[in-house]
């Protein structure tokens, strides 16, 4: 078995991580410049070709991987089920692709961990600055604001046209919610046109069932704006999140090696990537950071320093509407008006509303659901139904469950649980590695992990695990 493995054409470039770590950034720079002019998928393609490689690696070279077997086999199998059960679609199959290339790369890291180079590194830092200085001439990719065309049609996602205007009132009662200068015939007939395109009749409308699509709603709040506001800089990084990723976790590395070495370039590095972050405009790894940052400093019970952050975060919070006005037209009002917008006006942070979203489905879920899930694609038209938006949860853990059920999210949930077992003694003793892995925890919880690549995040964290004097530099 293990001569016929051998004889594979390709297989044995599979033992080196550096190789195949370049092999995907190759992909995933060409997926992200290409898809800045045409939507063509090209890194998740590679991958699903890459995947196989990786696990008959395994086998290879004598090693049992049983957790990873099985967890591929439960999303493999649920992800079956599911989309014989349900509409299949192209995302479904790129979704599960991610999950399983997050679990096996952390398999295959492992597994050659002493092969790992700085140099890799270094390449995927001028890479990553590469991509997202675009945005300094003016380039941002629009990827993240692009959806199928069909997918804006509500009544392919069953909500019917007829329904809204049986269930509807007159469209002048919502007048008094508005001053007298607003239209609000013409608002919401502008708004339905967006999402019933095939409805000549709706210029004629006199009611309309507001109540029936919650997104509808039209007044204004008046810090609504606040979050309106705000603006991405991604440079050719399809999602700006990916590239908050990417600087956010390079700048916990390069950090980690200053303290190590005490060279000044680390250092710069280190402070042009918390720059770049700042400007990035992203909230989520900046919020993940902390968050692990203030556990750490109450599991080591360092008890000034727990006190004295709570203290300054009291500050932040009883002065946020100064501390906002002092941020407008600086990187940091995507923070300050985090800040206002979670206290005062919570229902405006779309991930309650994603959340909401979630729970209302799962009210309806079957028991054949709550075992092996709806899909992927069923969570984006869930979202498209109940928020106008056909995106997915931005969650890991209720992502996963919604698309392939309660078993699957056991295996996830346990996948990071044996990360943590795993490196235990660094994550307790060592402060940035304790932030890196508790960081990777919050950004599942509040934005999602296994969607933005941690194929090249986990190459980090095993470097950051390797002792400095014993790092390949080639």
């Amino acid at each position: 078995m293990r001569s016929e493995l051998n004889s594979i054409p390709g297989i044995g470039k599979v033992k080196n991580p550096n190789f195949l770590f370049l092999i995907l950034l190759v992909f995933f720079t060409i997926d992200n410049a290409v898809n800045y002019f045409v939507d063509v998928p090209i890194f998740i393609p590679a991958a699903m070709l890459l995947l196989p490689f990786i696990w008959l690696s395994f086998f290879r070279f004598k090693k049992k991987q049983v957790f990873l077997f099985i967890f591929t086999a439960i999303f493999i199998v649920t992800s079956v089920f599911n989309n014989l059960l349900y509409d299949f679609n192209k995302s479904s199959i790129a979704d599960l692709t991610l999950i399983l290339l997050f679990a096996t790369s952390y398999y295959y890291y492992r597994q050659f961990q002493s092969a790992l180079s700085i140099r890799t590194l270094h390449i995927f830092l001028i890479v990553s600055l590469l991509m997202y200085g675009f945005t300094f001439l003016g380039i941002d990719s629009a990827s993240h604001l692009k959806n199928d065309r069909h997918l804006k049609n509500l009544e392919l996602v069953g909500i019917s046209f007829d329904s809204l205007i049986s269930q509807g009132k007159p469209i002048d009662e919502f007048q008094h919610d508005f001053p007298d200068s607003v239209n609000v015939d013409s608002l919401i007939k502008e708004k339905l046109k967006k999402f019933f395109p095939d409805q000549s009749g709706i210029d004629t409308l006199t009611n309309i069932g507001i109540g029936v699509i919650p997104g509808i709603k039209i007044k204004k709040e008046p810090l609504d704006k606040i979050e309106k506001g705000r603006k991405y800089h991604n440079g050719w990084f399809r999602i700006p999140h990916v590239a908050a990723y990417f600087l956010g976790f390079l700048s916990l590395f390069y950090l980690s090696l200053f303290l190590q070495k005490r060279s000044k370039i680390y250092l710069i590095i280190f402070a042009l990537l918390t720059i770049l972050i700042f400007h990035n405009g992203v909230r989520t790894y900046i919020v993940a950071v902390a968050l692990s940052i203030m556990i750490w400093f109450f599991i080591k019970r360092n008890l000034w320093y727990f006190v004295g952050f709570l203290a300054i975060i009291s500050g932040i919070i009883i002065f946020r509407f100064e501390i906002y006005d002092l941020s407008k037209n600086t990187v940091f009002v995507p923070l300050s008006s985090l800040l206002i917008t979670l206290i005062d006006n919570p229902d405006r942070l779309s991930r309650v509303a994603l959340y909401l979203s979630w729970a209302h489905e799962i009210r309806d879920f079957s028991w054949y659901d709550f075992l092996v899930g709806k899909n992927f694609y069923q969570s984006q038209m869930a979202n498209l139904k109940n928020l106008f938006i056909p995106t997915w949860y931005h969650n890991d853990f209720l992502s996963v469950f919604f698309s392939y059920g309660v078993i699957a999210t056991g295996a996830y949930v346990l996948f990071f649980i044996k990360i943590y077992r795993d490196y235990s003694a660094l994550i307790k003793n060592d402060v940035l590695l304790f932030v890196f892995y508790f960081t990777m925890i919050f950004t599942a919880l509040i934005n999602g992990l296994y969607y933005y690549f941690p194929v090249f995040l986990l190459f980090i964290f095993f470097m950051m695990t390797t002792n400095p004097k014993t790092l390949k530099t080639e």
